[in-house]
């Protein structure tokens, strides 16, 4: 029998303490989320609290990592943990969904479940090899134990753009995104996949599931929503240099397919697949996402398009 761990019943073997550890954590982060006014200030200890016991809970459902990060980051230019601070709107935002998510677990305990298995290092199926530039996006879905290309796409991004280098970054994770999405298209879920490219950023968020950039937030609710729908994961990820990265993006490198010995009857085509779009719309850097209608909004919009 598979060994899970659960708020309010739990199946535990000897010799496995994580259980036990999961439900004491969780215990604490129920009264912790609710005990001060988010719109009044709040102490630097307190919010360190919830953000250290938000972390540890996220890693049950990935889908709440997102809402980790701002939490950490309002805090990290304080020595002294008595001082009180006013939260942020993205604070105050993470703050309501995790007291909703925290709600959502008092009528479904087992929505917090996760194989003990799962945390173990798994053998991944496939390999992202992807790349960007900033007005364009290119993956393609390799087989990581042959290395046999299965799917390719290029496209150009369904948002304005423009020539931004701190956008570099967030393009470069998109791709990633785009890498899952192809994959949906082409039915395959429940998968281990290892990454390829050149951008240690992109590769790092990736990998952590957690995103250091505001610019990417919507991008980072997108992919954890995808990743769990799929039920896939990062197994390894590598950074190749620039120069090395030679991926058909159509664009920067002015290559075709057959240009970088690609098989044509392999490319997806992406430009007309108009749901595929819906989902990168959503990830538009500079679209709004502080306040809690927008995380709903990118959130319900997911599940639309996952639905289409």
């Amino acid at each position: 029998m598979r060994t899970t761990a659960r708020v309010s019943r739990l199946e535990i073997r000897p010799g496995h303490t994580d259980n036990y550890i999961v439900r004491q954590e969780f215990a604490q982060v129920s009264p912790c989320t609710f005990c001060f006014d988010r719109n009044k200030k709040v102490s630097i200890a307190l919010i360190q609290r919830v953000a250290s016991l938000a972390s540890r809970t996220s890693l049950l459902n990935i889908h709440m990592r997102p809402y980790t990060h701002e939490l950490h980051v309002i805090t990290s230019g304080y020595s002294q943990p008595h001082i009180r601070i006013t939260l942020t709107l993205q604070a105050q935002t993470d703050i309501i969904m995790w007291r909703s998510f925290v709600l959502l677990l008092v009528a479904q305990p087992t929505k917090l479940s996760r194989s003990m298995e799962s945390f173990r290092a798994q053998a991944s199926q496939y390999c992202f090899k992807y790349d960007a530039s900033l007005t364009r996006i290119a993956v393609g879905v390799y087989t990581s134990d042959s290395d046999e290309l299965l799917t390719f796409a290029a496209v150009d991004l369904p948002f304005a753009v423009n020539n931004e280098a701190k956008r570099q970054n967030t393009m470069e994770f998109l791709a990633i995104i785009f890498g899952l999405l192809l994959c949906w298209r082409t039915n395959k879920s429940d998968f281990h996949y290892n990454l390829h490219g050149d951008s240690i950023s992109s590769l790092a968020w990736a990998s952590k599931d957690r995103v250091n950039s505001k610019l990417a937030r919507r991008g980072s609710i997108v992919y954890t929503t995808v990743s769990m729908h799929l039920n896939a994961q990062v197994a390894v990820t590598t950074h190749i240099p620039g120069k090395l990265n030679i991926i058909f993006d159509g664009l920067s490198r002015l290559l075709s397919p057959s240009d970088v010995g690609l098989d044509i009857s392999l490319e997806y085509n992406a430009c007309d697949d108009v749901t595929l779009l819906g989902f990168l719309h959503l990830c538009d850097p500079e679209a709004t996402i502080d306040t809690i209608d927008d995380h709903i909004h990118v959130l319900t919009s997911c599940q639309q398009l996952l639905g289409a």
